[in-house]
């Protein structure tokens, strides 16, 4: 079936898919901070059912908790399909309504209507193999009468997928995004849906962000939001996202409300109260020290969509780390149950949060994901890429910048160390050179404080990528060359230079890099004056006035965020 919301499909091994659905997190420390403190709640009864991730999260008439499907994880990145159906009502214990019924996914949406559970979309793990359903059904599973089994109705329009993110309000299931799996080919979606449960008719509405899967969303009367998520390269590697966009019901426009201090989230979940958002956990990846590491949360941000800013919950409370966990508002409180750390053993119960107690004392202003560094004192980080040490300048350029830096009076943590990352001034930014768009196979970096002098050996002149709207670039566009060499439309960096020091993509800092060009390029002009032995120059070991220059220069590789977790 061609997936008519697509551009393209990417073909891919199996292999790639299993990566692709379970991001790497090797067996590691623990999180310093699991433990259970005013604010949270523990709901940790007898017997549980078996502990899951990637399931689905309802609430029936009774306000009752509906526990549906996923997979369950006895060790890293295994999986176990589950087909069970459980219902929790606080304070009792759990009960299972049904198994069995050929439904063994996860990755789905459910939602209650009129006490009946309704289950779209998802992914099945069969033979060591991943793949939707064959086509999109609407499943229906009576509450009262359990045992009668399952209802099934197509949705002809709908292509299948699993990683939808949506939820369900007046009788009308609305879902956005996903990841179609068809034999070897991969595809992200970028359309968005209305079904109606009671007639059980789909109707496509207006396709606002671009395509994404493992994001998150939630809807209420007024609007449906959703966040961040992960999106593919036209070269099939993928990348974090970090906006936050809303569509209104009534104008059936979207807006893009995503705070200034955004962060990339996969696997977290979003949820809609009293007019704010709330987003929980999730995986992302952050640059430390100059390496990339994985970060799994169980920080609790909310935003007000009209401040355009993220407020961290901050009373000294939380929950165990997670990913593909799921989180609703039943009535005032936000419930939170399942998802994975290591393996879904690390996050068996359910615990709640009463959101109508909280006020803004509970909350201070979130950092973000902006800065050219962070600050991992505080998480639970798990290294999985390493700097590559190529070899030119780095003890020189260190010790220069250093001097220079205190002569300007400024704080100096070093080529990778911290540093402030205000925007820069428009004349800052004029500097940075704007010029033509060649493919890069083409193209050599000029004046690069970093470089990757492998890059262009291996490139075939596939096309490129402005990371901040997402569209390839075209032979002859004019695009902005930062000093790492990573290049941009001029209109999309120039904003975001405007309110950040560093690399939308790599994170390093602007200023850093400059005046790393400017030592450089005054040790070449030395250089090039003459005085040095043969073999003795910029690249070799220089002795002058009894000081030894051992020159060197670190090349740290950062890909985006397209390593295959």
């Amino acid at each position: 079936m061609t997936d008519p919301t697509h551009p393209s499909s990417y073909s891919t091994s199996s292999d790639f898919v299993t990566s692709l659905l379970s991001p790497f997190v090797p067996p590691s420390e623990q999180s310093e901070s699991r433990r259970l403190s005013s604010g949270w709640d523990l709901l940790d009864l007898s017997p549980l059912p078996p502990s899951r991730r990637s399931h689905g999260l309802a609430f029936d008439d009774d306000q009752s908790l509906i526990i549906s499907f996923g997979f369950h994880s006895s060790q890293p990145n295994s999986f176990q399909s589950l087909n069970d159906v459980w219902k929790f009502t606080p304070p009792e214990t759990y009960d299972k309504l049904t198994s069995g019924g050929g439904l063994e996914t996860g990755s789905h949406l459910s939602c209650v209507f009129e006490n009946k559970l309704y289950i779209t979309g998802g992914l099945k793990f069969q033979n060591q193999q991943w793949s939707n359903p064959s086509e999109t059904s609407l499943h229906v599973l009576n509450l009262d009468d359990p045992t009668a089994g399952w209802e099934s109705f197509d949705l002809p329009s709908i292509p299948s997928r699993g990683e939808l993110a949506g939820g369900c309000v007046g009788g009308k299931m609305y879902f956005h995004g996903g990841l179609m799996i068809k034999g070897s080919n991969v595809l992200g979606m970028s359309d968005f849906w209305e079904v109606d449960l009671e007639t059980k008719q789909e109707s496509r509405l207006p396709s606002g962000p671009g395509a994404r899967f493992s994001h998150a969303a939630d809807v209420d009367d007024e609007r449906f939001c959703l966040s961040a998520g992960r999106a593919f390269k036209p070269s099939g590697s993928w990348y974090m996202l970090s906006d936050l966009h809303c569509y209104d019901h009534n104008s059936k426009q979207w807006s893009d409300v995503t705070p200034s201090n955004y962060y990339e989230r996969v696997y977290h979940s979003l949820n809609l109260y009293d007019g704010d958002l709330y987003q929980f956990g999730g995986y992302r990846s952050l640059v430390s020290g100059g390496k990339v590491v994985a970060m799994v949360d169980n920080d609790l941000l909310k935003t007000e969509l009209t401040s355009s800013q993220w407020y961290q919950f901050n009373n000294g409370s939380s929950v165990p780390v997670r990913f593909q966990h799921a989180a609703k508002v039943m009535g005032e409180d936000l419930v939170l149950y399942g998802g994975r750390f290591e393996t879904t053993d690390d996050c068996k119960a359910v615990n709640s949060l009463a959101l109508n107690t909280l006020n803004s004392d509970d909350f201070i202003l979130a950092p973000g994901d902006a800065g050219d560094e962070y600050d991992m004192s505080g998480g639970v980080h798990l290294v999985v890429a390493a700097m590559i040490i190529t070899g030119l300048m780095l003890l020189a350029v260190f010790g220069a910048i250093r001097r220079r830096a205190a002569e300007r009076g400024e704080e100096a943590g070093g080529m990778f160390g911290r540093s402030n990352n205000a925007g820069l001034e428009q004349a800052q930014i004029d500097e940075i050179p704007i010029t033509t768009y060649q493919k890069k196979s083409l193209r050599r970096p000029s004046g690069a404080a970093v470089l990757d002098e492998s890059a262009d050996e291996n490139d075939e002149g596939e096309g490129e990528t402005c990371s901040i709207c997402l569209c390839d670039f075209c032979q002859g566009d004019q695009i902005r060359e930062l000093p790492c060499s990573h290049i941009f439309h001029p209109e999309c960096v120039d904003t975001w230079l405007k309110r950040n020091s560093s690399c939308p993509a790599c994170r390093q800092s602007i200023r850093t890099m400059q005046r790393a060009n400017e030592v450089r390029e005054r040790l070449q002009r030395v250089d090039s004056a003459g005085g040095e032995s043969p073999g003795r120059g910029l690249l070799g070991n220089s002795r002058e006035g009894g000081v030894s220059l051992e020159m060197t220069e670190i090349s740290v590789r950062r890909e985006g965020n397209e390593e295959n977790i």
